[in-house]
């Protein structure tokens, strides 16, 4: 004879390679469909009560009925009598457990069927709670076919007399006609949320004529079946993002280059289009919407709306709706992102106010200058600081041999300081890496070198592409879309 244990043992002892230890999260699906389903037929015979005797003011009493679920184990039996057999059973009381679980094949649809469902939920006004016109959240759902089960549940009425039995027969026999729908859930996407709770079977009384000093509880059985019960496997749901941006790259074949396609990186060319394919210009905190050709008129002379910019793309909300400023050459670095918040001005349908996320704006990578100037405007004993350690930096050369600076040259767009006797350059400009980021104390904007001269940072104009619209959702994980 085989013996099981030492096949077990062989198996748990084997020194072959074994694939590796799936822990089954990526298998487990549960959402306790069963378990609601109880909760349902519990909620269904806890609204019960009987009349019994008076009170101390001589009216009625109607006392409300427990209602358990009755599948308990041997110990827990034990604990609720105490450890005793003496111990009595309170009743009258309901105790509810599921009879039977069976397939219901006259109920089975197509078993590998999909359904699938757009969605799109109206926009809540996050100051209020309430829903608005506007168009919100997008997504998509795929369910599969669920399967269904007839579930037989086995009420008991346990009671001590006559009259408590025909008050619960009475009102049980007018609620079940013969059956009731049970709704599962709220969830209006879940096409088994909805089925019937029929009565089948009646035993009036389990207990026989008692003889002699027999204590049993009188118990009368209701039979219920549950058909179907929809068992739904899990649905995929989606959340559709607009898509805001669509970059294109074109190129000419060129046999020269290397790779498949044939592409150099002069030849290249890329297009960005957007809705609207407006540009904006950031001056301070104050964002305005252009048109395509970076005219501040649409044709019919009217300034372009940011209102009517937001209605096709999506809601507006000031709390949850964020800019994304791209001040960067390439359009797919989202590194040097800056990212802000906006209120629409309501007298000037063009402009939005930013409140920028400080943690975005960039560093600075030298000490600030306290100023830019044309070092033939204002220098030596003409407007110009003669503070040990101030430093500026100069948008013209500074030829040697001239009466306002004397023996003293450097060439544009470097960084010169005073050091208390002379002037001095700190750093030229073709001496400082490009992406150098430099504050400007007098006006307190940053500026940033590229490859000729010093740019302001993040204030300018942005091409489509640059900037985008993004709803607090998607802000996290995607970039300009």
């Amino acid at each position: 004879m085989v013996n099981v244990d030492d096949i077990v043992n062989k198996i748990n002892s084997s020194t072959e390679t074994q694939p590796p230890i799936d822990d089954g999260s990526s298998n487990y699906f549960y959402s306790a469909q069963i378990e609601k389903l109880v909760q349902q037929v519990l909620r269904v015979f806890s609204n019960y009560y009987y009349e019994t005797g008076v009170n101390y003011t001589g009216d009625t009493q109607l006392l409300p009925i427990p209602c358990k679920w009755g599948d308990a184990s041997r110990m827990v039996s034990s604990i609720i009598q105490n450890n005793s057999q003496n111990t009595a059973i309170s009743a009258p009381i309901f105790a509810v457990w599921i009879k039977s679980f069976e397939m219901s094949p006259e109920n089975r649809k197509f078993p590998v069927g999909e359904s699938q469902l757009q969605v799109s939920e109206r926009a809540i006004d996050p100051l209020t709670g309430r829903y608005t016109n506007e168009l919100g959240s997008q997504y998509e759902v795929n369910r599969l076919m669920s399967i269904p089960y007839i579930v037989t549940f086995q009420v008991d009425f346990l009671f001590t007399n006559a009259s408590q039995q025909w008050q619960i027969l009475e009102q049980i026999g007018m609620v079940f006609n013969p059956s009731i729908d049970i709704q599962l859930n709220n969830n209006p996407f879940d096409w088994g949320n909805l089925t019937q709770m029929e009565m089948t079977d009646i035993n009036y009384n389990s207990k026989s004529i008692p003889t002699g000093t027999d204590d049993q509880l009188s118990i009368m059985s209701f039979t219920f079946k549950i058909k179907p019960f929809w068992l739904n496997p899990p649905a995929k749901v989606k959340k559709l993002i607009q898509i805001r941006n669509v970059i294109i790259g074109t190129g000419p074949d060129n046999s020269d280059c290397d790779g498949v396609i044939k592409w150099c990186k002069d030849d290249f060319t890329q297009s960005v289009a957007s809705i609207g394919n407006n540009k904006v210009s950031l001056a301070g905190n104050e964002l305005v919407l252009l048109g395509k050709d970076g005219a501040t008129l649409d044709p019919s002379e009217n300034p372009y709306s940011w209102t009517d910019l937001m209605s096709q793309m999506g809601h507006y909300d000031p709390e949850t709706t964020i800019i994304r400023l791209r001040p960067v050459v390439s359009i797919s670095d989202r590194s040097h992102d800056i990212i802000a918040t906006f209120a629409l001005d309501p007298n000037n349908v063009n402009i939005a106010t930013l409140t920028f996320d400080m943690n975005t704006l960039p560093a600075t990578t030298i000490p600030a200058v306290q100023s830019f100037i044309n070092p033939n405007s204002l220098f030596p004993g003409h407007g110009l600081s003669l503070t040990a350690g101030i430093r500026y930096i100069i948008t013209k050369d500074i030829i040697p041999g001239t009466v306002a600076w004397g023996s003293f040259s450097a060439p544009a767009n470097s960084i010169i300081e005073y050091n208390g006797t002379n002037w001095v350059i700190v750093s030229a400009f073709d001496d400082l890496p490009i992406g150098t980021v430099v504050k400007n104390l007098t006006n307190g904007k940053l500026y940033t070198s590229i490859t000729t001269s010093w740019v302001l940072t993040y204030e300018g104009q942005f091409n489509p592409g640059y900037w985008g619209i993004q709803f607090f959702s998607d802000y996290a994980n995607q970039g300009i879309q």
